[in-house]
């Protein structure tokens, strides 16, 4: 009797034994749901869970290189999911790390080309505005169209008056302007007229600004060595009529606009048209 009591004890302890050793143990769990995502195993597991092949449990061990959820790859898994999309998985915090390192490096190397790019291209309309300035300059007065005289009164060195909106300056007889200056008054046409023997002789005769101008020689030697200047915008002439010599060295300096010499004789002055936009010697 008492051997069939020990039989039966240890066939009973036998069976105990076998259940353990075949049981879901803690050497070869069950993968943990969170860990690798394969079936899960009771979560009264946990507190071998933590170990490297495997197991769900929620302890502090649970952290290990290969699975856990405590402590594990859960939260870093899933920056790796995001940057990269890969599996979470037991070294998902190193991935985590290093996807996120690389969204930075896109950010900055992005936006760093746009902007300079963008800059280089904004540049290039400062060149345009300088040329459309240029092309604005030079817009200068029809050639031989002088403008309307704004003088309202005769000057006294208009010795034969004023008429049709000219100053009439006459110089008459032997060297009456012999080696003078004579300057044209402002605002209005000027007529010059040199007559007699040696009457302007090394005279000066300056011409208005902007004006007609006209000088008139008669006589023997009547501009003789004379100069004569023209302004720079108004028209200008100059007429050598009657008398030997009349005209031998008168010097006719132009200006910018028409400038001509009208010689009635062989004696011609010598005219330098400078700028002058319709220059005729005679």
């Amino acid at each position: 009797m008492r051997g069939a009591f020990l039989f039966v004890g240890l066939f009973a302890l036998a069976c105990t034994v076998d259940r353990q050793g075949a049981g879901t143990g803690p050497g070869v769990g069950g993968t943990g749901a969170t860990s690798s995502g394969g079936p899960g195993a009771v979560a009264g597991d946990g507190g071998n869970g933590g170990w490297p092949n495997g197991g769900t449990g929620a302890s502090a061990s649970g952290g290990w290189p290969n699975g856990g959820v405590s402590s594990g790859g859960a939260a870093a898994g899933g920056s790796a999911g995001a940057v990269n999309g890969g599996a979470a998985g037991s070294s998902g915090g190193n991935a985590g790390a290093g996807g996120g390192a690389a969204g930075s490096a896109g950010t900055t190397s992005g936006g760093a080309a746009g902007t300079t790019s963008g800059g280089a291209a904004g540049m290039a309309g400062s060149a345009g505005t300088t040329g459309g300035t240029g092309g604005s300059a030079g817009s200068g007065g029809q050639c031989g169209a002088d403008p309307t005289p704004t003088a309202t009164a005769c000057p006294a060195v208009c010795n034969r008056g004023c008429n049709a909106d000219f100053c009439r300056i006459r110089c008459d007889g032997y060297r009456s302007c012999r080696n003078a200056t004579i300057n044209c008054p402002p605002g209005m046409h000027c007529a010059v007229t040199c007559s007699g023997q040696e009457a302007c002789d090394k005279a000066e005769i300056t011409c208005p600004a902007d004006y007609t101008c006209q000088l008139v020689c008669e006589g023997e030697n009547g501009c003789h060595d004379a100069k004569y200047k023209c302004s720079a915008e108004g028209t200008c002439a100059a007429g050598c009529l009657s008398g030997t010599n009349v005209c031998n060295g008168l010097g006719i300096e132009c200006g910018g606009d028409r400038c001509e010499g009208v010689c009635q004789t062989s004696s011609k002055p010598t005219l330098t048209c400078n700028s002058s936009c319709d220059c005729k010697p005679c």
